[in-house]
């Protein structure tokens, strides 16, 4: 019932470092909830990271989709819907998902512009959040999975999964269909 997970060939997914050699952590606004990861959950996606400097992702003003721990907001990872990867919210820096699913898929943003996530392997990158289905992120046993926050003005999303993950999200009007 678990998801495999592939480990890199050299045994480590190479993970830039930031100059001060910590990881920066942005605090969430009052009234944001900050974005929570999970290592492992059997219900909706609430993800926590464990690294010695806690990861939080939220969204920087204004933006229609807020990171909130219930999962209840407008940007929902649900595994039903059939659309690219959508990721609008605003942050300082660019957002880089690197994840090697079959073959490299790279989600870029311009910088200053809503993050847009597209895939160009339709839906082999996948985030199944299925009841009986268990995600494992895991970011300190051997770069299964590595959040790095704020890497040079990046986040670096490291995943090399062997099962199709789906990322999917609502976002209105903005996910087109496949």
């Amino acid at each position: 019932g678990q998801v495999p997970v592939d480990r890199p060939e050299s045994g480590q997914v190479p993970v830039d470092r930031p100059e001060s050699g910590q990881v920066p952590v942005d605090l969430p606004e009052s009234g944001q909830s900050p974005l929570i990861f999970v290592n492992k959950v059997k219900s909706p996606l609430i993800f926590v990271s464990q690294v010695k400097s806690p990861l939080i992702f939220q969204s920087q003003v204004k933006s229609p989709l807020t990171f909130q721990s219930q999962v209840k907001s407008e940007l929902n990872f649900m595994s039903q819907v059939k659309s690219p990867l959508i990721f609008v919210n605003k942050v300082k820096s660019p957002l880089i998902f690197v994840s090697q699913v079959k073959s490299p898929l790279i989600f870029q943003s311009q910088v200053k512009s809503p993050l847009t996530f597209q895939s160009q392997v339709k839906s082999e990158l996948n985030f199944m959040s299925q009841v009986k289905s268990q995600l494992i992120f895991v970011n300190k046993v051997k770069s299964q999975l590595i959040f790095v926050n704020k890497v040079k003005s990046q986040l670096i999303f490291v995943n090399k999964v062997k099962s199709p993950l789906i990322f999917q999200s609502q976002v209105k009007s903005e996910s087109p269909s496949v």
